[in-house]
């Protein structure tokens, strides 16, 4: 024990200035973090200079803080090359398990504690209770400990920076193979939405490809420090490199689970329309164009479709679809399942035009076969749209006014509301994972008309779909964004908030899972991209 500490204690001393450079870097990181959670208007128009370097500070600041960690984790393993034999420590009584403890401490003294104390500061900061977010700011850490741990690994099998430059190249190479077997093997697109539709075995063959990577990782530091055989632990890392190529080239293509998504017919709870967009409007039109690199045998496009309007109190937010085309000759060509994104809602009681508001495009991109266009695009064909959806029970929530600073969403996050070109709604939350949120806005033609009980009123809608995801900038901010923006027009009017403008939280609950088909005969592929 002694000794690790009295390795430590060197370690401390050889490095301060780098030591005190990443904690100012850290420090400032975090002083310039809060800026982005205050409204847009007042950041644009009369934040200062000081607050217009705040921003620019949360942009840049976090990745030099990584990449400052970075540099001194290289050096201070350098510090004690593992490869040669020809180093002064060697000679010495070292233990390499104090050298190792050594090294350990001094990554969680130098950079993990720190990082875990401005984490809950920042937490703080933003208005949540810090230890009751204790294991997700624990576990964020973390992330970043696993995120340095292959450029440990890389250091210790390399001399210096003409090595160490070779094998970040080597690493690059690998990767690059690993994603062109995976689209090649698994295909391009994602047949799932990424919020837990997908299969179970990819999850699990993912967590499998992590665990080799930390596993052989921590081997090799470990055989590294007690060994000290540099060309064997070089081998490992080439054979566990060749190995996750494989793995990522034998990885099974995930399957969209359609059983789990009944299918409805017209007039079920919950279902609703799916209908061709207006021939004005090329906003849901298909745009086509080829797919470059593959000898123009595909076909890029973008297909739209308008969802209808849901039944009161229920919220559908579909999560992927699927496109049948049939030719008169029987000859067929589907999409397959491919992840997508839209919300739909009901047109509430006593608002006129609110659909005009909302956002019901359905679609996404697809590849169809060439050979399929050039044969059928100019022929009537029968075309058939599939919606996979989930659908939610609106009980309404709370409602606040303008003037408010900040209001908060239970069990979310706090909010604030800025208005320039739209409305728009930036809010901060401490959780991993963010439920579906809605916000709604009561809009008018003018605030002199808004005690008028003829008046027309304009409910908008603006929805957060949830989201399952960590993020935190390389394991280092525990305080998730996400912003909900509302039109100010309906119908090509501009509308307007007035300063008694009502405004209501939305926490929908889920109810199930659900499918929708509706089949468009006769339709002209060439007739649904706009022409030049």
């Amino acid at each position: 024990m002694s000794q690790t500490i009295h390795i430590f204690k060197k370690d401390l001393k050889r490095f301060s200035w780098e030591i005190v450079l990443s904690i100012l870097l850290l420090v400032l990181y975090a002083w310039c973090q809060p800026v982005l959670w205050g409204p847009i208007d007042r950041l644009s128009y009369d934040g200062g200079t000081v607050t217009a370097l705040r921003y620019a500070g949360a942009s840049m600041l976090g990745i030099l803080l990584v990449l400052g960690w970075m540099a001194i984790l290289v050096r201070v393993i350098y510090e004690e090359s593992l490869t040669g034999d020809r180093q002064f420590w060697v000679t010495r009584p070292y233990r390499w398990q104090s050298l190792l403890a050594a090294k350990i401490l001094f990554v969680f003294i130098v950079i993990n504690l720190p990082l875990f104390a401005a984490q809950l500061c920042l937490v703080a900061a933003a208005g949540f209770a810090p230890f009751r977010h204790f294991s997700r700011v624990l576990a964020l850490n973390l992330t970043l400990a696993i995120l340095l741990l292959p450029l440990a690994t890389l250091a210790m099998v390399t001399g210096g920076k003409r090595q160490m430059t070779r094998a970040i190249i080597m690493v690059l190479i690998f990767l690059v193979a690993s994603v062109w077997l995976a689209q090649s093997f698994s295909g391009f697109f994602f047949a799932f939405d990424v919020r837990g539709a997908g299969s179970g075995r990819t999850g699990t063959w993912q967590w499998l490809v992590w665990a080799v990577m930390v596993g052989v990782a921590i081997v090799v530091i470990v055989r590294q420090y007690a060994l000290r055989k540099t060309a064997q632990a070089r081998w490992i890392l080439v054979g566990s490199g060749l190995a996750l190529i494989l793995m990522a080239a034998a990885e099974p293509k995930p399957r969209f689970p359609e059983a789990e998504y009944q299918l409805l017919g017209a007039g079920a709870d919950g279902y609703f329309e799916i209908k061709m967009p207006p021939e004005s409007s090329h906003a849901g039109r298909i745009f086509a164009s080829p797919m470059p690199g593959e000898g123009k045998k595909t076909i890029w496009m973008t297909p739209r479709f308008i969802g209808g309007e849901m039944a009161e109190g229920l919220v559908a937010q579909a999560e992927a679809i699927k496109l049948t085309f049939l030719a008169p000759d029987g000859t067929q060509w589907n999409s397959d399942w491919q992840g997508m994104n839209a919300v739909l809602n009901h047109n509430d009681s006593g608002t006129v035009d609110a659909s005009a508001l909302q956002s019901r495009s359905l679609g996404t991109f697809i590849q169809l076969d060439r050979t399929f266009w050039d044969k059928f695009k100019d022929v009537p064909i029968n075309l058939q749209v599939e919606v996979a959806s989930t659908l939610y029970r609106d009980h309404g929530g709370a409602a606040f006014i303008l003037n408010q600073e900040e209001f908060k969403i239970q069990n979310v996050g706090t909010c604030i509301v800025s208005q320039l070109s739209e409305i728009f709604i930036s809010c901060r939350s401490p959780l991993a994972g963010i439920p579906m949120v809605g916000v709604s806005v009561r809009l008018f033609k003018n605030c002199g008309g808004e005690h008028d009980p003829s008046a027309p009123i304009y409910q908008s809608y603006a929805w957060w779909p949830g989201s399952e995801q960590w993020s935190g900038e390389f394991g280092l901010n525990p305080v998730r964004q996400f912003g909900l923006s509302v039109s100010h027009e309906a119908a090509g009017q501009a509308l307007t908030t007035c300063p008694e403008s009502t405004f209501m939280v939305h926490l929908p609950d889920k109810i199930r899972r659900f499918r929708i088909q509706k089949s468009f005969n006769g339709v002209k592929l060439a007739d649904m991209v706009p022409q030049q």
